[in-house]
């Protein structure tokens, strides 16, 4: 039985390798063909290069997907937090127009720094004002040079 198995194990090994050429064995196969020496080598710099553009398309969106939070990296409760990320909470402060979605704070345009991620409060900073989003309640207050100056007002 242990014989049978080995020799089928070693079978297979021998035909996955067979499949494998090195880069002079298909230089030589190209060149038994007819065709030029440099033919043959620019053909094989094309499909090096081909591998070498696959692989690094693979690790853009690997590194897109990443940043994104999607793909492989998506995170495995997103289904808990799938409507509250697609939530946009709008403010008014001052003439300025704050909309908070998912983590990101945006005012007038310009995106806030996310300083801290608590389950009861998000703080951001943009300038010289300072904001504390609290989700449960659906308050933004805001803090001016270190100073409360109150609460914003939500848009509809």
């Amino acid at each position: 039985m242990i014989k049978s198995l080995l020799a089928v194990l070693i079978a297979g090994a021998a035909i996955l390798l067979s499949a494998c050429t090195s880069t002079a064995q298909r230089m030589a196969e190209c060149e038994r063909q007819g065709i030029s020496k440099d033919t043959c080598y620019l053909a094989e710099q094309n499909r090096q290069n081909a591998y070498n553009e696959a692989a690094q398309n693979a690790a853009w969106a690997n590194a897109r997907d990443a940043a994104a939070g999607t793909g492989i990296w998506a995170k495995k409760d997103a289904k808990q937090h799938a409507q509250a990320a697609k939530a946009v909470h709008a403010f008014k402060w001052e003439g300025m127009k704050i909309t908070i979605k998912g983590e990101i704070l945006d005012v007038d345009g310009v995106l806030g720094a996310l300083d801290e991620n608590e389950p009861q409060a998000k703080v951001y900073s943009q300038g010289l004002y300072t904001f504390i989003y609290y989700p449960a309640k659906g308050k933004l207050a805001v803090s001016k040079e270190g100073k409360f100056e109150g609460y914003a007002t939500k848009i509809k």
